[in-house]
């Protein structure tokens, strides 16, 4: 929500917690992880696609990304509750002062973390983000500031996480309600080109997220409308 040269100076900050070989490291262990959960669920005979399987698999993978302790999860949850419900729906006030308890400690949580690899960087992304440098034209060095940085691993940690369940909440629906396309699937398995195409189609056709809302800079005739 943010523009350039702001926005620009913070993706290029950011640049550094996603090269390839970060994203390539990433891939076996969520392959892992995804086997680990099938097998969980495997031999009950039915199984819930949104609790047993798309919200424990993307809150592992981002707590590998981030370099956080799997047995947060139960507080994950809240925290990604917490935080979509105050952009995403109407609130009384209690909702939002209980929501707001939550966000502090997902807050302080983080700062605490950040502290730590501060000290001792990791091979994650929570050191990446907090050492992140960048060289000026003028020779200086650019940061993130502490709100940028603790705002940006909030972001990776619930948008990340909250988001991704959802996409494939859309994924277990289409594969649930049209056998065609579950068919289609299971004999494309190998080809790679496919797969990709539908993953692709999947996030056009039902989106995790519906809308975003955002402001004008100026003045500007739309379709006819005044915005």
């Amino acid at each position: 929500m943010s523009d350039p040269p702001y926005h620009t100076r913070i993706r290029k900050l950011m640049e550094s917690a996603f090269t390839a070989h970060r994203v390539k490291e990433l891939e076996p262990r969520i392959a892992g992880v995804v086997s680990d959960l099938i097998d969980s669920i495997a031999d009950r005979g039915a199984a819930d696609a949104i609790h047993d399987f798309a919200v424990p698999l993307t809150i592992r993978i981002i707590c590998e990304q981030l370099g956080l302790d799997w047995s947060i999860k139960d507080r994950i949850q809240r925290w990604s509750i917490a935080v979509t419900a105050q952009i995403g729906r109407m609130q009384d006030r209690e909702q939002m002062v209980a929501h707001a308890a939550e966000i502090c400690d997902l807050q302080n949580y983080l700062a605490a973390k950040m502290e730590e690899r501060r000290k001792d960087p990791r091979e994650d992304m929570i050191s990446d983000i907090v050492h992140a440098r960048i060289e000026r034209d003028d020779g200086t060095v650019d940061t993130l500031t502490f709100s940028e940085a603790i705002s940006s691993i909030r972001a990776l940690l619930i948008a990340g996480n909250e988001t991704t369940a959802t996409a494939l909440g859309n994924l277990f629906y289409i594969l649930a309600t049209r056998p065609e396309i579950a068919q289609l699937l299971k004999d494309s398995v190998d080809d790679d080109r496919l797969l990709n195409r539908f993953v692709e189609e999947l996030l056009r056709i039902e989106p995790p997220v519906r809308g975003l809302s955002r402001m004008t800079t100026r003045e500007v005739e739309l379709g006819g409308k005044l915005l």
